[in-house]
């Protein structure tokens, strides 16, 4: 596919391999299976093999079950660790603490007041919770798809 633009990424929050996410956020699946292979699918139908993810953390459990999920999963995956994230995974680029690009300052915890004045903060962690100062991308504000960078920084996404 020559020729094609790549694209960025931003999920949060998939919980791969995690089955009691399932009741503490409400997702809609009957198993972690069902729930793993919903977020591979819907991860594979928007990312091309030329996209890259930023994932904000709590990708997944397991350290050999996160490498086998990631195996399936389109694009480059930058991960900034979140909650859960304690080991480095094979197959994916792991950064500590924040990303910033524009005026986002990406975090797996909201920054709440402590947003830097002109960023914004786009962040998970909250799941399905609303922060009226932030930018939550948990994949449970998202219909479970990574969404494209430039629909936040438009404000498309918010």
């Amino acid at each position: 596919m020559t020729g094609e633009s790549r694209m960025i990424f931003l999920v949060s929050d998939t919980h791969f391999n995690h089955p009691s996410i399932i009741s503490f956020a409400g997702r809609p699946f009957n198993s972690c299976e069902e729930m793993n292979n919903k977020l591979i699918d819907r991860w594979n139908q928007v990312v091309s093999q030329q996209d890259t993810v930023i994932h904000l953390g709590d990708f997944g459990f397991g350290r050999r079950q996160n490498e086998e999920i990631r195996e399936q999963l389109n694009g480059v995956v930058i991960l900034l660790k979140g909650s859960h994230d304690s080991a480095n995974y094979r197959g994916i680029i792991n950064v500590r603490r924040r990303i910033i690009y524009e005026d986002l300052v990406m975090t797996h915890c909201p920054l709440y007041e402590q947003t830097p004045e002109g960023f914004r903060n786009v962040h998970g962690h909250l799941h399905q919770k609303f922060n009226p100062l932030g930018i939550n991308i948990c994949v449970e504000h998202t219909n479970y798809y990574p969404i494209p960078l430039d629909d936040v920084l438009s404000g498309k996404f918010r």
